[in-house]
């Protein structure tokens, strides 16, 4: 039978030393920790590049941009991916209308040289050699597919910024490593010191070393957030990629939009990537710039308990199109069973006039001659970008 140790001198000496030892984890983990990140975490400094950038500063897709700024995976990175193959001319997004409660992709290529993201994304979409291949694929059948395909994507998009020479190792895999050390500290600090504390009762101050270890466990954890380095190569191309983001989200300031309008549909992926899309989409939009070509939406979107053409934010898998519409849509007119309006710009230049004073809020279709103008297709243009990021959201 184990018998207490005497509260004696000796035990008082102990418990002084263990309320140092306490204090000394503190400071010396915290200090261990800033260290840490300084040497193993910390990207190493670049000079500015440029305040900004006219052209993409390299040939990533736009979806593996996104991954390398912030070091994740994200949603919108796959939605990055999708529009920017609608851009190259891979598929092509029909808006929701009669008959059709959901966007519709179509796969027109399977030629074009694709990374492996995108090919994933294809296969994803419209099948593989494992899995019937289909032509057209409504967007909400996709999402189950999609769940179960989350780790295959998230891996594609790490293992192409190492192999691109950005990272030494999967940002991802790298957060993982220190988190479970995190966790291990966490765990075995306060069991360790509750074990002491109960084997030794005259040592009272066993706990604030376990306490103080413990806390340095959690601040491990969370420091592994910003754990994952960058090579050299990697803090150059950041630069760069940020100089390329400061001069979309500045447009305006860089460029005359009415004359500059062509490159909305060429930027538009990387907008998405750079979170810009809603500011981007309301600016060209206000420009007249023309809807992507690789977008139809010459059938009316339906519209929640009445026809005609609109926009609300998408929810659920069924979108619906009301008057509330996206950024800068509020001046487009609501004309119910119309058909195709890019084809019917000269029947709506003389329908205005019977229109009488409603004629200035028709929208300007006829804007860069060849396409249907933005403010027509703004609304069901923002209510795909929602419903995509619904979808691919992780």
């Amino acid at each position: 039978m184990r018998v207490p140790l005497a509260q004696t001198a000796s035990e008082t000496f102990i418990n002084l030393l263990l309320g140092e030892l306490g204090l000394a984890i503190l400071v010396g983990g915290g200090v261990g920790l800033l260290l840490l990140w300084y040497v193993r975490g910390r990207d190493r400094p670049h000079g500015l590049v440029a305040e900004y950038l006219r052209e993409p500063p390299g040939d990533l897709h736009p979806g593996l941009i996104g991954t390398l700024l912030d070091e994740h995976a994200n949603s919108h990175d796959i939605v990055a991916t999708l529009i920017n193959l609608g851009h190259r001319g891979v598929l092509r997004i029909t808006a929701p209308g009669p008959g059709q409660p959901d966007y519709e992709l179509a796969l027109l290529r399977r030629d074009l040289p694709l990374a492996r993201v995108e090919r994933l994304l294809i296969e994803l979409l419209f099948g593989t050699a494992a899995r019937p291949f289909v032509q057209r694929v409504l967007l909400g059948d996709v999402r189950a597919r999609f769940i179960a395909a989350i780790p295959r994507f998230k891996v594609a998009l790490y293992e192409e910024v190492v192999a691109e020479g950005y990272f030494l190792a999967s940002p991802r895999a790298t957060r993982l490593r220190y988190r479970r050390w995190g966790a291990t500290i966490m765990v075995l600090a306060p069991l360790l010191g509750i074990s002491g504390a109960f084997l030794i009762p005259g040592l009272r101050l066993l706990l604030l070393p376990a306490a103080t270890l413990t806390v340095i466990g959690v601040a491990l954890y969370r420091l592994a957030k910003v754990m994952p380095a960058k090579t050299p190569s990697g803090v150059e191309a950041t630069a760069r990629w940020r100089a390329f983001r400061r001069y979309l989200e500045q447009i305006e300031r860089y460029e005359d939009l009415e004359t500059a309008r062509g490159i909305f549909d060429r930027y538009l992926p990387y907008a998405i990537a750079f979170g810009l899309e809603k500011e981007w989409v309301g600016k060209f939009t206000r420009a007249h710039a023309a809807a992507p070509s690789w977008f139809d939406f010459s059938t009316p979107p339906l519209r929640a308990g009445r026809g005609g053409r609109g926009g609300n934010t998408y929810v659920g898998d069924l979108p619906s199109f009301g008057s509330s519409g996206s950024s800068g849509s509020s001046g487009s007119l609501s004309l119910p069973d119309m058909p195709d309006l890019g084809g019917v710009t000269d029947g709506l230049g003389g329908a205005a006039g019977a229109f009488g004073g409603l004629a200035s809020n028709l929208p300007d279709l006829a804007s860069d001659a060849g396409g249907a103008g933005l403010e027509a297709a703004s609304d069901a243009l923002a209510g795909l970008l929602d419903a995509a990021s619904s979808i691919f959201d992780w």
